[in-house]
Parts: C-alpha cells; structure tokens; sequence
C-alpha cells in the first residue's frame, strides 16, 4: 500500500503486491482473496484504518527500555475506541505482547 511508490523495487518484484486505492476496498479485496488477517505498521496507517473502524484486533507488545521523549503510538482518533485485553504473553526477555479486541464507540 503506497500514495508514493508505483511498483515494487525490483529486488521485491514478485513477493509483495502494490496497492494504491482504498481502504476499506483493500480490505474487502483480501477478504475475497481468503485472507483472515492482516499485519498494519505505521502510526498514520494505524490510524486511517482504526478511523475508518477496519480494526477489530490491537497487538501492543511493550519493551522495557525508557526512550525519554516518545512518539505517541497513533495519530488523532476521530472517536474513542475501547480496548478490551484479550490475552497477554511475556516473553524471556521481558517484552510484553498484549492482544486487544477493539469497540468502537
């Protein structure tokens, strides 16, 4: 998914498929396609598709290093949205994955 790139560098050509239109188009064309899920990175491509309530699971794995400063995670958030603990796993090195169901509110 890019607004920028119009094909995949060549050293990608044939692994990854570019994708240029909407959201919610893209989500229903991997729907049909017979995908169940799907990774999203990046905090403004979070928050496009949570405003769009595209989301219905919310992966937050914590590292225990203090940074000082900080980027918020996400960018502003038309509505609240709850966040409901489904799981949560530590791992030896004590990061921390917690898994959310997401409500919109």
């Amino acid at each position: 998914m890019s607004n920028t790139l119009k094909a995949a560098p060549e050293n990608l050509s044939g692994k990854v498929e570019m994708y240029s239109g909407g959201l919610s188009d893209l989500v229903r064309k991997l729907d049909q396609d017979g995908y169940k899920h799907a990774y999203i990175d990046g905090g403004s491509t979070i928050t496009s598709f949570l405003n769009q309530q595209l989301i219905n699971e919310v992966t937050i794995t914590r590292v225990p290093v203090i940074l000082g400063g900080g980027i918020p995670l996400f960018g502003k958030l038309e509505k609240a949205i709850q966040l409901r603990e489904a799981s949560t796993t530590v791992f030896p090195n004590d990061c921390i994955q917690t898994k959310y169901s997401v409500n919109y509110l």
